[in-house]
């Protein structure tokens, strides 16, 4: 077989989605004959179509082949996107789950009883870095300035102060322009519609306190955006409100060091926290994917999930755990979100700005699952961490 990677294949197989040789909603060719065409082995194909549909650019459905997804295609400054009005869209999943599916789905709906149609960015590389990501979506907002026909955007921002340029563009050519959660930079107003993602994390926080844990860890991603922010300051005032010291040392990054696997990471992630002294009866993950990462990391560790340590998520979008058991966490309405978005940006393409701009927060129940439990008693884990 060659030596063309996954990222390789996925590269080849994103371009013929952009060029329309496998239009949205299409199956794709069977694996065996993708990698007799591309010459690699099977393993490898699987492993790219995997990466696709964590991006949102592939749908599976149990004993089928994968479809070009309905959100997937090509990217606003191709030809047929010029010929009628259409909405921009840049709605970035996060890492391992696809949120931006559902907000998507949303959307459509809304759209769906105008002449407007949804245009949304695609992905030009495999496996972007977040500088990529930045640089990708600025280049996305000047393409919808610079273009006539389109009518509004909605955003899920990552540009922070450097694509503040890019907003400024789309203001003055007089775009209405939706934020989707994520909050806009400092100073620049516009209408967002997000999750409540302080009040979210404080309540999930303050469910573990009354469950008897006292000592919680806050495991988060590397993103610098609002929501994280947001999140961290809501597990921190739930500790706050019921007189529990914060403790810096609780508060973690998930982020693989130079030369280590994400399992690695995640390992060397739960060995720090459960041998620290007084270690945490309770980790409140940021997302469902970091959840679900660190309960995979216990188990190889032999630790038991709720017994010895519980886990918490924060999406809905991950729910199941193995078999039937399910992730505890906040459960954010994505569809909502969609909706209520579009329908508030169709009432700026509509009315102009005659109204001042709108925050809408969404609430995102806890919801309790096989992954946490009461503190009855501790189990000493330092020998089984160090041994």
């Amino acid at each position: 077989m060659g030596s063309m990677d996954a990222n390789e294949v996925v590269r080849i197989l994103s371009r013929r989605i952009e060029d329309g040789t496998y239009p949205a909603g299409s199956y794709l060719p069977p694996e065996r004959d993708l990698a007799a065409e591309l010459g690699v082995s099977r393993t490898v194909v699987q492993n790219a179509l995997r990466r696709m549909e964590t991006d949102c650019l592939l749908e599976r459905e149990p004993r089928c082949r994968p479809r070009v997804a309905m959100t997937a295609g090509v990217s606003p400054n191709a030809g047929e996107m010029r010929q009628t009005d259409y909405v921009a869209a840049c709605l970035w999943p996060t890492e391992g789950q696809c949120p931006v599916t559902l907000v998507a789905e949303g959307v459509r709906h809304i759209l769906s009883a105008t002449h407007h149609r949804l245009v949304m960015v695609s992905r030009r590389i495999a496996d972007p870095s977040p500088s990529e990501l930045v640089l990708m979506e600025g280049r996305f907002l000047q393409q919808a300035a610079d273009d006539p026909n389109c009518r509004g955007v909605l955003i899920w921002y990552l540009g922070g102060e450097i694509n503040r340029p890019y907003l400024e563009a789309i203001r003055h050519r007089g775009l209405p322009l939706v934020f989707v959660d994520r909050m806009p930079p400092c100073g620049f107003e516009a209408d967002i519609v997000c999750t409540d993602h302080y009040g979210a994390a404080r309540r999930a926080t303050t469910a573990l306190i009354d469950l008897g844990h006292r000592r919680i860890a806050c495991v988060a991603s590397n993103e610098r955006v609002s929501s994280i922010r947001e999140r961290i300051e809501g597990y921190r005032r739930a500790l706050d409100m019921a007189s529990i010291p914060f403790r810096e040392e609780f508060l973690v990054v998930s982020e693989a060091q130079p030369g280590e696997t994400t399992e690695q990471a995640n390992e060397r992630m739960v060995r720090h926290l459960l041998t620290l002294p007084n270690r945490p009866t309770a980790i409140l993950a940021l997302n469902d994917d970091i959840a679900l990462q660190l309960i995979a990391a216990m188990r190889r560790l032999k630790v038991r999930v709720p017994q010895q340590c519980t886990v918490v998520g924060f999406d809905g979008v991950q729910r199941q755990i193995t078999g039937s058991k399910e992730l505890a966490g906040c459960v954010q309405d994505w569809i909502g979100i969609g909706e209520r978005a579009a329908e508030l940006l169709l009432d700026r393409i509509r009315t102009g700005r005659q109204k001042p701009y709108l925050s809408l927060l969404f609430h995102a129940p806890f919801r309790k699952g096989e992954s946490v439990a009461a503190i009855y008693r501790e189990e000493k884990l330092s020998r089984q961490m160090t041994g």
